[in-house]
């Protein structure tokens, strides 16, 4: 995540809601407008004192209140006041969309068609996005971890509630090369990762994924046992 290289500026911000959760990892902490229209969050990278260019490969938003029809610009430019620029629309569905920019300014341009405010939880900034060369096998298995917490009241009542807690995939690939092999072991080592296994247009995930396998088939090929957990911070 590109974010804490960026300096963050916002065009409003409620009380206790302010900008510096936009990079902040708990997701129980966001960033809040005063107003539902007009709203901007602007992420200048600088380099002793002056613009520095920097690679960004994608965009994820976290935690956001936006819907289809509201404005959610994703945008990038060479001048601070971004007189020229290039955007794209972000879903709001995914809250990701893919770019390959090299840029010192990116900004995001958000109004609601209802509501009191804008909102948006932590925003990532893809410093690389990784991609299989052959899909997973059909026979991938889905899970979803549930705790089941038992409580009491005051008065001896014993009641039982069912609480959602992460989603988990595991997955096999056939083929990867051995370049390939060595970059997804690199990836595996981050902290948190943004993870789509149907492509940008399904869903989005948060967490870590770990490689409980390789098998060396032949000469630059080599299959591969993926799992991925959720992991809401």
């Amino acid at each position: 995540n590109l974010i804490s290289g960026a300096e963050i500026a916002v065009s409003t911000a409620a009380d206790g809601f302010g900008s510096q959760y936009l990079a902040n990892n708990n997701q129980g902490v966001v960033w809040r407008s005063t107003a539902p229209t007009g709203q901007a969050i602007t992420m200048t990278y600088q380099s002793g004192g002056s613009p520095a260019a920097t690679n960004v490969k994608g965009i994820v938003v976290m935690n956001h209140n936006l819907e289809s029809g509201d404005t959610f610009l994703f945008e990038a430019s060479n001048d601070a006041g971004f007189a020229t620029k290039v955007d794209i629309a972000v879903p709001a569905g995914t809250g990701y969309v893919e770019v390959d920019w090299t840029y010192p300014y990116y900004r995001l341009s958000l109004s609601k068609t209802a509501g009191d405010y804008v909102q948006v939880g932590e925003i990532y900034l893809l410093g690389g996005a990784y991609e299989f060369q052959s899909n997973f096998k059909w026979n991938y298995s889905y899970t979803r971890e549930i705790n089941r917490n038992v409580k009491q009241t005051t008065s001896g009542q014993v009641y039982r509630r069912t609480r959602f807690v992460r989603r988990g995939f595991n997955m096999d690939f056939e083929g990867l090369t051995d370049t390939q092999k060595l970059v997804f072991e690199d990836v595996a080592e981050s902290d948190y990762i943004c993870f789509l296994p149907y492509g940008s247009d399904g869903n989005l995930y948060y967490g870590v994924i770990d490689f409980s396998s390789f098998t060396h088939v032949y000469n630059d090929f080599w299959n591969v046992n993926l799992t991925f957990m959720e992991n809401p911070k």
